[in-house]
Order: C-alpha cells, then sequence, then structure tokens
C-alpha cells in the first residue's frame, strides 16, 4: 500500500488528488536522503497519470536535470496510478543519486548552528538526526497529550532559505521565514499549530472512542472525517 511504501508522504486533499511530503533516497554510501515532493492533479481513476504534476525542492530539481524532460515526463505519465508514478521517480532519482561522485559534508557553520538551536528547543524534542545534517526529526506533545512528529528538511543555503517541515496535520505546514529564524522559530509555529487543531481532535477522539468507526481505519491526524455505524435493534 502507498502508505506502507511512502510513509513520509500524506494526502494534502480530501479528494486525494494533492499528495504532499518526502521521498526517500539512498546516496552512494548508504545514507538515506529525503527530498520534498509534491504531486498535484492526480486523477481519481487508475489508468494514466499524464497531466499530474511534480514539484519538489531544489536538491531534486537539480538532480532530476540529469534527464531529459520528455524522459522524466514519459516515465512517469505512463504510470498506471500514484504508487506507480512515485516507485518510477524513486528508481530514476535514485540511480542519478548513486552516480553522484559528490560526498556531502556538513559545513563546520552548519553543524554548529544545529548544536546551539538543538540546545534551544530541547534535545528531548530529538528522535532523529541525518548525519549529513540535511534533516532531522522532532517529537511534540500538544495540550491533548496526543505526539506529533514532525520532518524537517533543510535546504542547502539554511537558514536564509527556509526549511521543509512534514507533519501530520488537516493543512500543510508552510514555515513564516525572514533572516535570523532557527528551529526555535519552527516549534513555536508547530506550537500555535497544534493549539489551533485542539478542540476538532477532542471531539474526533471522541467520536473514535465511542462511536464504530467504518473509515478512515487508523485515522491520521491529517483525517477531518469520520464514517460511522449507527443504528440499533
Amino acid at each position: 500500500m502507498l502508505c506502507e511504501e511512502f510513509p513520509l508522504l500524506l494526502p494534502e486533499s480530501l479528494d486525494l488528488s494533492v499528495y504532499h511530503g518526502f521521498l526517500n533516497l539512498k546516496d552512494c554510501q548508504g545514507q538515506q536522503r529525503k527530498y520534498w515532493i509534491r504531486v498535484e492533479n492526480i486523477p481519481k481513476a487508475a489508468g494514466s497519470m499524464r497531466g499530474a504534476i511534480l514539484s519538489c525542492d531544489s536538491e531534486l530539481r537539480q538532480l532530476l536535470k540529469a534527464l531529459t524532460p520528455e524522459t522524466l515526463q514519459g516515465r512517469l505519465g505512463d504510470s498506471p496510478d500514484l504508487r506507480v508514478y512515485l516507485l518510477e521517480l524513486q528508481e530514476l532519482a535514485g540511480r542519478l543519486l548513486q552516480k553522484s561522485s559528490c560526498t556531502y559534508l556538513p559545513a563546520h557553520d552548519l553543524y554548529t548552528k544545529l548544536m546551539e538551536e538543538l540546545d534551544q528547543v530541547g534535545w528531548y524534542r530529538l528522535e532523529h538526526l541525518d548525519p549529513s545534517l540535511r534533516s532531522l526529526r522532532l517529537r511534540f506533545t500538544d495540550a491533548g497529550g496526543r505526539c506529533h512528529s514532525v520532518e524537517v528538511s533543510f535546504p542547502a543555503n539554511y537558514p536564509t532559505a527556509a526549511p521543509t517541515c512534514l507533519v501530520d496535520l488537516p493543512e500543510a505546514l508552510v514555515l513564516r521565514w525572514q533572516a535570523g529564524y532557527g528551529l526555535q522559530q519552527i516549534a513555536s509555529q508547530v506550537e500555535a499549530r497544534l493549539e489551533s487543531y485542539q478542540v476538532l481532535w477532542d471531539g474526533l477522539d471522541d467520536l473514535d472512542a465511542n462511536v464504530w468507526v467504518l473509515e478512515p481505519e487508523q485515522a491520521p491526524r491529517a483525517a477531518t472525517h469520520r464514517r460511522g455505524a449507527l443504528g440499533g435493534e
């Protein structure tokens, strides 16, 4: 299933016509690298992904420049559904990354800055830190005691440019960014967004606990609807 093969991708729309998140690729040293992608205009009926629109971060875009637009669009467009589309993209981009002879080493300034920022937000929040310092995962607990993991992916020119964040929310988190911002400002924006959904999640949790919910099964926090079975003898 899509969620098992691509766990860092989430639907952005209720009609499942838009997905966004991170694509995992392995570099030549066996390290996992995460690249932000967004696929929109996904057709409802399986058969062809022609017409789907791919957006991605600058690093993946640079990687895919090794392919002609015709090759990329042809391979991806011929996919019968989103799952195959993503597998094709993963294979194409993965081969290009494997062939790359560049070894990414984090700059000393970036290392120092991230260590200082983690001191500020609290190391207890850190769930994972990529060895290349390209990404990390932070853990947050909201007012209702619910735990949330936030994947933060850093561009090459961080902190001048904003990172991208993936978190299981009803709406995508787009960071407000300016010079001088860092992990502390990311944490503040995440906490504010979590707070805005407390009433909604309290209500949905109550439904999950007291109603026979037919779908979605194991609903993610991004899901804002439930279909339940009502009635009695």
